[in-house]
Formats: C-alpha cells, structure tokens, sequence
C-alpha cells in the first residue's frame, strides 16, 4: 500500500470507493481493498492523526492553502493570520522572549525617532561599549562616531575633521594634536566673524587664568596686546617688552613701514644687520624736547660720505633755509646767514665759545694758544682777565717766553727779545733790513710823545758812528 500524499489524492479515492459500492465488472473487490488501504495509510501518516494523538506536529509542517488562514476564536470573533501574495519562500522568526506582538499601526510614528521626529525621555542613559557611528546613507561613511572611551568625531568623506580627546583636547580641522600644551589644535584655515564692528565690541580675546584679557582684536579692526586697555588712539598697540627677529640673513629687511598710497611706499626698513635703510625723506619732532645719543664709553656718532654723490652729509637748517653744512670732505659751509652770524658756538651765558659774524670773529676764553701741534711747546698764547690783558710769544712753557705785550690796570709791559736776540737779528721797524749793524732800528719818521730816558750814552764822541748820540755834559749831541 501507499500514501496518496494530498488531500486531493483522497478524496478521489474516497469518491471512486463510493461510487463502486454497487458491484460491477469494472471493480473487483481487491481493488476495494487497495483504495482503502490507501486512504488509511494516508490518515494515518498525515498531521490529523498526529494532532489527534498529541500537541506537537512531530516533525510535520503546517501548510495552509493559498487563500486559507489560520484562525483564532476568541469572544465569538475569529482572529485571522492570512500571508500577502509570496513571490518566493519566505520565513518569519519569531523572537526569543515574552511579550506582546504588536502591529505596526500599533507603535505610535512620534515616538519612533528613527522614523520621525521624536521625544527622548528625561534622565535617558546609553550605554555605549564600543561605539555609536551615524553614517552618511549615500556614501556609508561615517558622519558622527562617539567612543565608549568618550572620544568624538566628526568627519566628512571618510576624513576626521573634528575629535574631541578623553583628556579634554579638541582638534579642528584634523585628528591630531600639535604640542604637549595646545588645548585646541587648528588644523585648517580659520575665519572669525565679528558680530558688529563697534569699538567696544571684542571680536576675538585671550585671557590669562584670572580671565583678564591680554590679546584682544575689536570690531573696528583694532589689536591691543599685553593690557586690557589702549594707551592712546592707536590702532595697534603692544604694551608688553617686544622683539622683532629677522630671517636671519644679513642685509634683509627685519621691520619696515611703509605709506598708505595706493601703491606703498617704503619709508623705513630696519634690517637684520642693525642697519637702517631710508626709502624717503624723513623727520623728526622734538616737540621741546631732546634726543640724545649717548656714546657709552667706546661708542661713535660716525657720519659717513664715502658714497654718497651729494656734496653735503649733514645740514643744518633755519625757516627752511641751509644755515649750517658739512660736506662730505668735512668742511663746514654757511649758506644763509642768521641776523649776522655765520658761526656761533658759545655756551648759554656767552662767557666761552667762539663767534664769526660777517663783520667781527670773537673768541670767549680767559687764555687762548695757538700751537702747531699738541706736541709741540711752542706757540702764541693770549690771556684775558678782569684787569689785564696779554700776549706772550712762549717756547716750551709759559714762563720761559721771546715776546711779551701786556696791559692792564697795574702794568704794562711790552717786552720783545726777553731771552736775548735771536741770530743777531734785532729789532726792526720800518724796514725789510738793517741799516747798520744796530740791534734795534727804527726806519722812517719816528714820534715819541713822551719822555725818553738814555742813562747809558756815551759821553764822548769817539769811537762813534754818524749819526749816534751821545751825552755832552747833559747835552744830547748827534755824532
């Protein structure tokens, strides 16, 4: 015998058995037999005979016809489990625990945020034991990643552009951290907008650990560095000790200032060298007060025209005319003289220093020398005092004189020769030579206008020459 195998296949055996109850020749009653046998083996091996002995389908599938449902009776209602149109096998799983299966018209849409927009609940707690990505669904890339170690990232295009570390560092623009102090690392160009371009509004500032300021940029594009304040109306200020460090090669430019033309122009270039380069004509106000160059012990104040084409290297000048010039070969050249000095250099009170006007040339000094050398003791020196005045033509001190005038309210004294005659030249006046062999000789009409004392004159005649006087018994008498 064998199983029919459907249900369809028994019920034909069923009919064909029914029909042939009225024997015939057609079916013999083997063949009976054979039908009912089958039936019976069928019942016998299907789901019904094993639902009717027990509560497991032993190893059988439940199949429900297209079309059929499975139904559930409760309060005089069925309750329907009918499967949409299949295309292919499909299996449902159910899952591993308790509880209600619910529809989806069951699970209200605002309260599911992966579909909508939804509210989470006060005091939530995540968990997260590896991490939590939010991924880009077009490219699968991840957006946001949050780290059970508490690390963040934000990337874009599969790059970081953004991590916050465990120890509170933040790195923009990249993944990394530049340096053992750098809270906050830009790895990327970075604009900062200000809200308004108010004076008083601080675009961008950096405090120090009591949250005082101390590198701020304003709204109106002004920098203050080093205070919370500007010293003035400057634009730019830096109120802490400041150095500006070249490149490092000589000669280039380490600071320069240039105008506000529409093509800059430079005004001043400070170079690594120490040197500075002038690229205008330049200024500077003293407003009353003074600028001084202090030399030290060893230092210079050098004005150098080794190179320059121009004839004058340092000008003085006065209702903007050149009073004063020194060229580049040292002279000193006067070109608009004030009132009538071309030169004045005294001291405050007049008492010393040197006048040249274009009538007088005045010295003021109580002594003055002329020498040809400093090494060299000889010279002219004149002194001025009080109450006299003098002139004394001196070798080696100013005891040991040839020549002495002197004036003054005690004395005068007019000395010439005072270490004796000089190559046996003598005295002469009037005349380029001698007349004679006479030591003094006075050429030409002579006017004494007062007494003449000749104690020492001959008292004879002889031995005499033309001319010479001698003492005639108290007469003066001519040889």
């Amino acid at each position: 015998m064998s199983d029919l195998g459907n249900r369809a296949n028994v019920n034909s055996a069923i009919d064909l058995l029914l029909d042939d109850l009225q024997p015939d020749e057609a079916i013999q009653p083997s063949d009976h037999n054979t039908l009912l046998k089958n039936i019976l083996d069928t019942l016998a091996n299907g789901l019904s005979v094993t639902l009717r002995t027990g509560n497991t389908t032993s190893g059988q599938n439940v199949e429900i016809t297209a079309g059929d449902s499975i139904d559930f009776g409760n309060s005089g209602f069925l309750g329907s489990l009918v499967p949409n149109t299949l295309t292919a096998n499909r299996q449902y799983d159910l899952p591993d625990t308790t509880g209600t299966i619910a529809l989806l018209s069951d699970i209200p849409s605002a309260d599911n945020i992966y579909t909508a927009d939804g509210t989470i609940g006060t005091n939530r707690v995540a968990t997260i034991t590896d991490s939590l990505r939010f991924r880009d669904l077009s490219t699968s890339l991840d957006v946001v990643k949050i780290n059970g170690s508490g690390e963040f990232e934000l990337s874009a295009g599969g790059s970081i552009y953004g991590k916050m570390f465990t120890n509170g560092k933040w790195a923009l623009g990249g993944s990394t951290t530049i340096g053992s102090q750098s809270g906050i690392t830009l790895h990327k160009n970075t604009l900062i907008k200000s809200e308004s371009d108010s004076s008083s509004n601080i675009a961008f500032q950096v405090t120090d650990t009591s949250n005082s300021g101390f590198f701020r940029i304003y709204g109106d594009k002004r920098l203050l560095f080093g205070n919370t304040s500007f010293v003035s109306t400057e634009n730019i200020s830096l109120q802490k000790p400041t150095a500006i460090k070249g490149i490092g090669t000589s000669g280039s430019s380490a600071l320069a200032i240039y105008d506000n033309d529409t093509t800059p122009n430079k005004l001043w270039d400070f170079l690594d060298n120490g040197n500075v380069n002038l690229g205008s004509d330049s200024s500077v106000v003293l407003s009353g007060n003074n600028l001084t160059f202090d030399c030290g012990t060893t230092g210079k104040f050098v004005i150098n025209g080794s190179n320059t084409t121009e004839n004058q290297v340092f000008t003085f000048q006065h209702n903007g005319n050149t009073s004063f010039l020194l060229t580049k070969e040292g002279k000193i050249q006067n070109t608009d003289v004030f009132g009538n000095d071309v030169l004045d250099m005294t001291n405050i009170s007049k008492t010393s220093g040197i006048i040249l006007n274009t009538s007088l040339a005045q010295v003021f000094s109580p002594q003055l020398l002329f020498r040809k050398s400093t090494s060299d003791a000889n010279g002219v020196r004149i002194t001025t005092s009080s109450t006299s005045e003098e002139t004394k033509w001196q070798r080696t001190s100013s005891l040991n004189y040839v020549h002495q005038i002197k004036s003054g309210t005690t004395t005068n004294i007019v000395n010439f020769f005072n270490q004796g005659w000089s190559n046996s030249q003598g005295l002469i006046v009037g005349s380029g030579a001698k007349v004679g062999s006479e030591d003094i000789s006075l050429q030409g009409d002579t006017l004494l206008n007062e007494n003449v004392n000749m104690p020492n004159l001959p008292t004879s005649a002889t031995g005499l020459s033309s001319g010479d006087l001698w003492n005639d018994g108290g007469t003066v008498k001519i040889a």
